[in-house]
């Protein structure tokens, strides 16, 4: 799991603490693409904010996390080149085994490239990641990764430029 350093911010508005993702999963790529209004290659910024929700799981309480992402290379939607992604995770964060990560993925490791499927989330500025874990595949050493279990073995250790001839493709059907 990757790992990053949390700041909290105090006085946060009430709206990022009270959404509630979408994790409605995916059948296909094809299929996730037409939820994502953004695909593009990008690194989540330093300055991670977290906003406490009112949810609890077992072990932990939930918090929103909103990252912003620098968009590097624009696939399909926006041509701004920053977004607010907000993402679930579980607080206190749990061992690494626990399945809630699945589930609750939280923040995601900054200044690393990514490629994401991004949805935006009605009636805010923020953007999800389609599929939570099925719609964001980390770009180390070049290639992709596909989180197992949730991201698709087509885009599974591709070259990234691989992976951008098959995301152009998903775009020309």
């Amino acid at each position: 799991m990757l790992m990053l350093t949390v700041t909290s911010v105090t006085g946060a508005p009430q709206e990022a603490g009270s959404v509630i993702l979408d994790d409605a999963k995916a059948a296909t790529p094809s299929q996730l693409e037409a939820q994502s209004a953004i695909i593009a290659l990008g690194k989540f910024e330093p300055g991670l904010r977290e906003y406490p929700t009112l949810r609890n799981v077992p072990g932990g309480k939930l918090v929103n996390y909103v990252q912003k992402f620098r968009i590097l290379k624009s696939y399909k939607g926006t041509s701004v080149t920053v977004v607010n992604v907000i993402n679930t995770g579980v607080f206190p964060r749990p061992a690494t085994t626990n399945p809630l990560n699945l589930i609750y993925p939280g923040a995601f490791a900054e200044n690393e490239d990514y490629i994401v499927f991004l949805k935006p989330i009605s009636g805010t500025n923020y953007y999800s990641i389609a599929g939570i874990l099925q719609g964001i595949y980390p770009i180390v050493s070049g290639r992709s990764i596909a989180f197992e279990g949730f991201g698709f073995k087509e885009f599974q250790d591709l070259p990234l430029q691989q992976m951008e001839q098959r995301i152009r493709g998903l775009l020309t059907r």
